[in-house]
């Protein structure tokens, strides 16, 4: 074979072999997003301080802005910070949450979902702060000094049933189903959410006995 015909250039082979190392260490290069999460991790204490009362249930709570003044300072610290973004759901919304570093390099964390129990612009409102909230307390890992039960924050409580629909009902039930049916149609969506399925199962017994006597 004529020496004319194949070249080698020993530059184009030093130059390949670098470009391959670049590769395999661009492959290999750690993300910084979630090197800079666990020191933000590990520098926090696990623990945020109650500054709220929960009006029903009387009891404290840690607010978004409490959560945010423990985390926010140890994650600039370690030059991150949270992107909490509202998802809109057939259920609600979902926040999801999407640490960034100075780099450039993100984590991604998946939706955390959260139902709207009241379609009004308050409602979605609470359902996203209280989704924030307990976001950012499960990701970096932190808990309220004591145990937390805001949850009412995005959903409301039943209402309590009305002794006079109690007393409705059960009389109607001891005339049997179709007297029961009668005064059951007669209420209204609330005075029917009011009665819980415990209630309902005492209806349906004595509903079933005046039957039988029938």
């Amino acid at each position: 074979m004529n020496k004319d015909q194949i070249r080698i250039d020993s530059s184009d082979w030093h130059h390949q072999e670098e470009l391959e190392q670049q590769q395999q260490q661009a492959g290999q290069k750690a993300n910084r997003a979630i090197l800079a999460y666990v020191k933000t991790c590990l520098s926090l204490n696990g623990l945020v301080t109650k500054d709220r009362t929960n009006p029903h249930f009387k009891s404290g709570y840690a607010s978004l802005q409490a959560v945010l003044s423990n985390i926010l300072p140890a994650c600039h610290a370690n030059n991150l910070t949270p992107l909490q973004e509202i998802i809109e759901t057939p259920t609600g919304i979902a926040v999801k949450t999407t640490l960034i570093h100075v780099s450039g390099d993100v984590f991604e964390l998946l939706p955390c979902p959260i139902p709207v129990d009241k379609n009004t612009a308050q409602g979605v409102i609470s359902a996203s702060t209280y989704g924030r909230r307990v976001s950012l307390l499960a990701i970096f890992c932190q808990a309220p000094a004591e145990s937390d039960d805001d949850g009412n924050a995005a959903t409301s409580s039943p209402p309590k049933a009305d002794p006079k629909i109690i007393e409705l009902l059960t009389e109607a039930a001891n005339g049997g189903y179709d007297s029961y049916l009668a005064a059951w149609k007669s209420l209204n969506k609330s005075q029917k959410k009011s009665i819980n399925p415990e209630i309902q199962a005492t209806f349906k017994s004595i509903i079933e006995k005046a039957d039988e006597k029938n």
